[in-house]
């Protein structure tokens, strides 16, 4: 295929044998973006070296023509002198509009004051950009203490050093207009001045900030004074909320407001403790029916109004001359709503609870070990003929025999399989006549122990899967192949013949994992926040949206 047919170029998770080898194939991708029409560029879980990046960005800065308008790096410099080049790309791509930048690691927050200096005067310098978003580790070494950040002209480290370089001041940045920020730690005191001395800021997100609940009262007064800022959205991942934090979020809700906007603020939480989510549910029931001072709107999600600006008072008395009744069904509402949450909490935690035992208890009868899990090896593999079937256990498989190897949706919601899935194409031979039938033997394991729990109504099994019903009868013939797989695990010890398969599926997969793994399987490597919910795993497009706009990855 022509290189100017190229749209999209992704690296993701790229492993090498020699430092020169990494370094020539990003040369070689630094030629495709100076020749190609390539729009969006994707650089993740890599370490590339400095090298790299400036064989990258040397591509870009030959085509004066460059039509690269996304730009995402997330773990992806071995060290801090590579931010230099990435600034350079930045500096490079005339049309970038979008630009998402940091990681997981400590990286963001190790960046030295040169690195710092460069990518700060990138932002700066770059007039299309219109979308920041930045990524940094939400706790780190030493704490937000140990950042010691006094004044502005002390702030000589990190994500703070860049955002406030990067847009305090008359000289900052302002064609950008929507910033995001992810688990930024030892900005809090100085958010107040992003949002006074840049006017241009529209929409900001902060996702898992570390802003201590006096600062967010400074955040409201700065709110107020921005004129332009329309779009607030605070989303906060907790075990536990206290009752300060509580009051400080409300406290942002009411007072957002400014002379000439009237700004929306969306408040989003996440917790997995029923009675966290339940409290703060209870609380935003309070602040509805508190008062005139927020004014309030019902949707499908919270949004808090601001107070109308003060010389607008008859409309304000007309307003509150109907409130007394609004207040009274919203509090009607919200008293049924209490207990229907509570139900739905429950059953949502006995949801969850029950896929997350299930999930883990067939990884081990099918022998999917935690080793497995490290190397990325997809986890619901199963066999088709030709045109899309299921392989029955008790069909004959002879040498020559045509099936498809295919791979079902990993997502923490539920297995099941993809659509439109091409699957690889494999011919029985003397080699692979071992394995194959036990991955058929591993894919009914894992469908006889759903029908067996029942989980496969809650996941939707059946409609899942064309040939459900006749798949079904034969489950039947796994009870006593489940028997001796339960034996072997109390034992502690490990079925040969399962690892073989594993091995097998990985060394079959290692060819497509590199070139053309989601063109084949419609998959996508993601990684889930927290232990709970497995790590890495392959997901379909649509799985990896629901879990991106919900904030339950990391990548």
């Amino acid at each position: 295929m022509s290189s100017t047919a190229l749209r999209s170029l992704s690296v993701q998770s790229l492993t090498w044998t020699s430092v020169a080898e990494v370094e020539s194939l990003c040369s070689q991708l630094g030629t495709i973006l100076s020749t190609s029409s390539v729009t969006e560029v994707w650089i993740e879980d890599c370490s590339l070296s400095s090298t790299c990046f400036l064989n990258l960005a040397s591509g870009l800065r030959e085509s004066a023509q460059s039509k690269l308008n996304f730009l995402q790096v997330w773990n992806a410099w071995a060290d801090t002198s590579a931010l230099k080049q990435v600034a350079d790309m930045i500096n490079s791509a005339a049309r970038l509009e979008t630009l998402c930048l940091g990681g997981e690691v400590d990286r963001m927050v190790d960046m030295d004051e040169e690195a710092t200096r460069a990518l700060s005067q990138a932002l700066i310098q770059s007039s299309s950009l219109k979308t920041l978003k930045v990524r940094s580790p939400a706790s780190v070494k030493g704490g937000v203490s140990a950042l010691k950040v006094r004044s502005q002209a002390s702030v000589n480290c990190g994500v703070s050093a860049l955002m406030l370089n990067a847009f305090a001041g008359d000289g900052g940045n302002r064609s950008i207009d929507r910033l995001q920020l992810i688990g930024v730690s030892g900005l809090g005191n100085f958010l107040p001045e992003l949002f006074t001395s840049n006017r241009s800021l529209k929409e900001v997100e902060f996702t898992a900030m570390d802003v201590r609940p006096e600062q967010w009262a400074l955040l409201c007064q700065s709110i107020r004074v921005n004129s332009t800022a329309t779009t607030i959205n605070v989303v906060i991942f907790k075990d536990g909320i206290s009752g300060a934090a509580l009051e400080e979020i409300e406290e942002l809700a009411c007072a957002a407001s400014s002379d000439v906007k009237d700004p929306v603020l969306h408040l989003q939480i996440y917790a997995m403790d029923y009675d966290v989510l339940l409290s703060a549910f209870n609380h935003l029931g309070r602040i509805l029916r508190a008062s005139a001072k927020c004014l309030t709107r019902a949707s499908t999600s919270v949004e808090y109004r601001s107070p109308l600006p003060g010389n607008n008072i008859d409309l304000l008395v007309q307003k509150i001359d109907g409130l007394d009744e609004r207040f009274i069904l919203i509090e009607s509402i919200v008293q049924g709503l209490d207990v229907k949450m509570g139900y739905i909490v429950s059953l949502q935690r006995q949801l969850q609870s029950t896929l997350s035992t299930f999930m883990s208890e067939v990884d081990r009868i099918i022998g999917y070990s935690e080793l497995h899990q490290q190397s990325r090896t997809p986890k619901r593999p199963y066999i088709t003929n030709d045109v899309g079937f299921f392989y029955r256990m008790n069909a004959s498989l002879h040498l020559g025999t045509t099936v498809r190897l295919r791979l079902m949706c990993e997502s923490v919601t539920g297995f099941h399989t993809v659509k439109d899935q091409e699957g690889l194409k494999l011919r029985l031979d003397r080699e692979n006549s071992g394995w194959i039938p036990t991955i058929i033997e591993i894919s009914y394991k894992v469908l006889y122990y759903a029908v067996k729990t029942g989980v496969d109504v809650i996941l939707g099994v059946g409609q899942a899967i064309p040939d459900w019903d006749a798949l079904k009868t034969n489950i039947v013939k796994l009870d006593s192949i489940s028997d001796i797989d339960r034996s072997a695990i109390r034992k502690g010890g490990h079925s040969e013949q399962l690892n073989e398969t594993w091995l097998r599926i990985q060394q079959t997969l290692a060819p497509q994992l590199k070139d053309s793994f989601s063109r084949i399987f419609n998959l996508y490597l993601v990684k889930y926040v927290g232990p709970q919910n497995g790590g890495h795993a392959w997901v379909c497009a649509d799985c990896m949206h629901k879990a991106k706009h919900a904030g339950s990855l990391t990548f």
